[in-house]
């Protein structure tokens, strides 16, 4: 089906959906840098985030900035910042990738060679066989149960350890 009758299936009016997305790749990331840090000073850390696409990608880049009161970072097949500004991630990450994402996965080489030079804690899943998107349940062409359900296990272990 088309995306609009799969966000309408979901309850989410298609009209919104897309003005929502436009509205992501028109703010700066400067503002969303800004409205992350303001989240996480107003829920006063230690906080926790997870992302998917786009926002694993801002996972990534938050860490970076390496902002008092985050707690660990989870990102879903999302973007590496660059390798230069690895060294100041402070906090523990677990980045899910999928095998066949080529675009994505295109960056992890030198994203995972400057956490190791660094020394930074990150565990990273590379899932064989699963697309971009494997944990989306609203697209049957990518979404992989099995994948979404180790990924999520996996991701609520390393939450729970990160709490200590």
């Amino acid at each position: 089906p088309p995306a609009d009758a799969l966000v309408a299936d979901r309850g989410y009016d298609a009209r919104a959906v897309m003005q929502g997305r436009a509205a992501v790749a028109q703010t700066p990331w400067d503002q969303v840098q800004s409205d992350l840090q303001a989240c996480i000073d107003r829920l006063a850390g230690p906080v926790f985030i997870v992302g998917y696409c786009w926002g694993g990608g801002m996972v990534n880049r938050i860490a970076v900035l390496n902002p008092p009161g985050l707690g660990a970072g989870v990102a879903y097949y999302g973007s590496q910042p660059p390798a230069d500004q690895v060294a100041r991630i402070q906090t523990p990450l677990m980045l899910h990738y999928a095998g066949l994402d080529e675009r994505i996965n295109a960056g992890i080489p030198a994203y995972r060679a400057a956490l190791d030079a660094a020394g930074k804690k990150a565990e990273i899943h590379i899932y064989e066989g699963a697309q971009h998107a494997f944990n989306n349940d609203t697209n049957a062409a990518r979404y992989s149960e099995p994948v979404a359900k180790l990924a999520l296990e996996r991701s609520l272990a390393f939450l729970r350890t990160n709490l200590t």
